[in-house]
C-alpha cells in the first residue's frame, strides 16, 4: 500500500491567517512610524527656529532693538495717512496717489523684511553683502546680481519640514514674528479671516484719542513696519526695555505656512501685474503674525476696544480675573485662531501662527527658548504671551500676570 506524503506549503486558510496577522502588525506599526517621523520633524523646525531667534537676538545684541517687520522706502511723506491707504487696501506695490518718484526702485515701495536684517547673524553674510537695502526686494536692477535673485535664494533654516507650501528656488519661508493684535500699530488695523479671501478687519484701537490708542498698540506686539530713513513718525522698534512684562513670556517667532513664497500673489500691484514674495518681501502678512482682533468686539460694534471688555475685573474672593475679551484671542469657532489657516488656502491670506504639527504650533520666546504650545491654548493666556507690555497698558486694556506654567503644551 502506498503512502501519501503531504505536499509542503500553505494551504488557503493558513495563507489568509498569515496574511491577517501581518495586516495587523503593519496596522499597528504605521501609526508609531508616523509618529516618529512626525517627532523628527518637529525637532527640526525647532532647530530651524531656534537658529533664527539667535539670529534676531544676535541682531537685538548688536543693535539694542529688535528690526523692523518690514521696511519701506516712502518720499515725501511725513504722516502714515498717505501709505496706509494702499497698505489696508493689501496693494503690495505701496504706491501713493499721485506720487511719481524719480527711481522707484530706490525712492518707493516695498523694501525688505527683518529676514533681510538678520542675514549676518543666521550665517548668510554673502547674501547680505548681494542685496541692496535702498532698492525694493523684487529689484531686478544689477549688473551681475539683483534683489531678486539674492530673496529667490532658498535658505534651509527658514522653512519647516511639514511645510507643504514650499516651491523650489523661490525664496520659502515658514517663520513669523509678532505683530500684536495690530499690523500696523499707528493704523490699528485688525483683520477679517472670514471673508473669501480674508481682507482687513476692523479697527483695534487700545484708546479713545489717537495718541493713547497708539501708545498701548505698541505694547501688544514686538515688530512692527518702520521706513528706511528710520524718522517717520509712525518708525518704532521695539527695545528691551519695552518687553516688561518678561522675555521668556513674551513670543518672538512663531509658524506660519501661508507666509513666505508666492508667484501669484492675491496682493498686486497698482498696474494689476503679480508681486512675488518671498522671504524678503516687505508685506506683513507674508512675514509676521498678529492675534484676532475679535477681542475688540463690544456692545457699541466691533470697531474698537472702549466698551470695557478688556479690563481687569473683580473675580471673587478679592481676585481680579481678565476681561473677558481677551479670551477671543483664539476661539476655534473662527478663522482667527491658532492654526485656523489650514482652511483658508490663500497664501497671504492668514497673518495668523499656522502649522501642520498635529493640535500645536512651536513658538521662540524673546529670551531664546523654544515652546511647543497647543492650537487650543486659552485666547486670554495667549492675548498675554503675545504681548511684551501687556501688564503696563492703561487701565481698560491692562492684563494680569501670566502662569508660566499654562504656556507651554
Amino acid at each position: 500500500m502506498s503512502i501519501r506524503h503531504r505536499r509542503p506549503g500553505f494551504t488557503l486558510i493558513e495563507l489568509l491567517v498569515v496574511i491577517a496577522i501581518i495586516g495587523v502588525l503593519v496596522g499597528l506599526l504605521l501609526p508609531a512610524v508616523n509618529a516618529a517621523r512626525e517627532a523628527g520633524r518637529r525637532t527640526q523646525c525647532m532647530n530651524n527656529q531656534k537658529n533664527i531667534g539667535l539670529g534676531l537676538i544676535g541682531y537685538f545684541n548688536a543693535k539694542n532693538t529688535f528690526p523692523n517687520s518690514v521696511v519701506w522706502g516712502e518720499p515725501d511723506v511725513t504722516a502714515a495717512a498717505p501709505l496706509a491707504a494702499a497698505y489696508e487696501a493689501g496693494d503690495m506695490s505701496f504706491q501713493l496717489a499721485g506720487a511719481t518718484p524719480a527711481n522707484p526702485e530706490h525712492d518707493l515701495g516695498p523694501l525688505h523684511s527683518w529676514v533681510v536684517e538678520i542675514l549676518p547673524y543666521i550665517d548668510n553674510q554673502a547674501l547680505y553683502n548681494d542685496f541692496n537695502r535702498n532698492q525694493v526686494y523684487f529689484s531686478i536692477a544689477g549688473t551681475t546680481t539683483n534683489n531678486l535673485t539674492v530673496s529667490a535664494t532658498d535658505i534651509g533654516i527658514l522653512t519647516c519640514p511639514n511645510d507643504d507650501t514650499i516651491i523650489q528656488d523661490q525664496g520659502n519661508l515658514s517663520y513669523v514674528v509678532n505683530s500684536g493684535f495690530n499690523r500696523w500699530w499707528w493704523s490699528g488695523s485688525g483683520w477679517n479671516g472670514q471673508n473669501t479671501p480674508p481682507t482687513t478687519g476692523h479697527s483695534v484701537l487700545f484708546g479713545a484719542d489717537p495718541q493713547t490708542a497708539r501708545n498701548n498698540a505698541k505694547r501688544t506686539g514686538v515688530f512692527w513696519p518702520g521706513s528706511i530713513q528710520g524718522n517717520k513718525p509712525w518708525d518704532h522698534k521695539t527695545t528691551v526695555a519695552a518687553i516688561t512684562d518678561g522675555s521668556s513670556t513674551t513670543v518672538m517667532l512663531t509658524e506660519n505656512t501661508l507666509a513666505g513664497a508666492s508667484t501669484t500673489s492675491p496682493y498686486a500691484q497698482a498696474s494689476g501685474s503679480p508681486v512675488v514674495t518671498n522671504w524678503a518681501s516687505a508685506h506683513p502678512n507674508f512675514v509676521a503674525f498678529m492675534a484676532s482682533d475679535d477681542v475688540c468686539t463690544g456692545g457699541t460694534g466691533s470697531s474698537n476696544c472702549t466698551d470695557g471688555q478688556l479690563a481687569p475685573r473683580a473675580g471673587g474672593a478679592g481676585k481680579f480675573v481678565d476681561g473677558p475679551g481677551w479670551a477671543l484671542a483664539n476661539n476655534k469657532n473662527t478663522r482667527e485662531n491658532l492654526n485656523g489657516g489650514r482652511v483658508v488656502g490663500i497664501e497671504g491670506g492668514y497673518p495668523f501662527p499656522n502649522s501642520l504639527h498635529p493640535g500645536v504650533i512651536i513658538a521662540v520666546m524673546c529670551d531664546g527658548s523654544t515652546k511647543i504650545i497647543s492650537d487650543t491654548i486659552d485666547g486670554t493666556v495667549w492675548a498675554k504671551v503675545m504681548t511684551p507690555a501687556g501688564e503696563y497698558m492703561d487701565t481698560p486694556f491692562k492684563q494680569l500676570p501670566v502662569n508660566q506654567s499654562d504656556i507651554a503644551q
